[in-house]
């Protein structure tokens, strides 16, 4: 009998522990907490930016600008 009561409590208990961690406040998606560092930390494209870099060849700033949409 006692076995059968330890289970039961076991039981309300889990129920609670999951109820109190998945029950939190939930922030909208996209949101950062109050602090966070938001800045990127690599640069969006891999490719050079068309015509405006001083490292890239000719040939690769024009083929970036050809597969750049318009703005």
């Amino acid at each position: 009998m006692g076995y059968i009561l330890l289970l039961i409590l076991l039981v309300a208990v889990v129920a609670v522990l999951l109820m109190a961690f998945m029950g939190g406040k939930k922030r909208p998606v996209g949101r950062a907490k109050p602090g966070d560092d938001v800045t990127p930390k690599q640069p969006a494209a891999n490719e050079a930016t068309p015509h405006a870099s001083d490292l890239a060849s000719n040939r690769v700033a024009d083929q970036a600008q050809q597969r750049t949409p318009p703005a």
